[in-house]
């Protein structure tokens, strides 16, 4: 019977939990992990650092390059700019040469030469008439000038003018009727402004 407590006295001992505490510091104790966290967070910062240089370094270059072009271009557009200007100069001065030659071209084309025009002209031209200008552009003929009198006179002699001009035997058959195309009374001279339009007559085709 004894011997029966005995065992169940060693059993129920080697059940019993430690009546002890546990005084263990676990946050203190050394980590033993093969790889310890602090690695990976380490790690990790230092890449994105390294993202982060790499990013700004990049932008740096490529503002570099492009600074870089920008002053390139300005320079070539400084070297050219010279030769540039040149070039417009001479391409208005040719521009204004060819224009007086194309109206040289045409007003030696006419089919009646300029003096005989001009001689023909003042033979029937009134005694109050002044012209100011004759253009002479691709078979057009504009004839500027003035005339003397009051406004009823003058209107009547620009008039008149025009008569003559169609019924003239030699400028007549050469040209379309002429028009009386601009009438205004200068206030400053007295004199009324006119302007006459004669059109070449073309060629009759064969």
């Amino acid at each position: 019977m004894l011997a029966k407590l005995n065992k169940k006295s060693e059993a129920g001992a080697l059940t019993m939990p430690a009546w002890h505490l546990d005084f263990r510091n676990a946050e203190g104790l050394p980590d033993t992990k093969p790889i310890r966290t602090s690695f990976f967070i380490n790690g990790l910062a230092l890449l994105v650092a390294a993202a982060v240089v790499l990013l700004f370094v990049h932008r740096e270059v490529k503002l570099y390059n492009l600074s870089a072009e920008i002053a390139q271009v300005e320079e070539q557009i400084a070297q050219n700019s010279g030769p540039s200007a040149e070039a417009v100069r001479q391409f208005r001065e040719f521009q204004a040469a060819e224009k007086k030659l194309r109206e040289v071209a045409a007003f030696t084309a006419s089919p009646i030469r300029p003096s005989v025009f001009l001689r023909r002209l003042g033979a029937i031209l009134p005694d109050k008439v002044k012209f100011d200008a004759i253009d002479i552009r691709e078979g057009n003929y504009t004839l500027r000038g003035s005339v003397a009198g009051t406004l009823e006179e003058a209107s009547g002699t620009a008039s008149g003018l025009v008569d003559l001009l169609n019924r003239d035997e030699v400028i007549s058959p050469l040209f379309d009727d002429a028009m009386l195309t601009n009438v205004t009374q200068n206030p400053a001279t007295g004199l009324l402004a006119m302007e006459i339009q004669m059109k070449v007559t073309p060629p009759a085709k064969p």
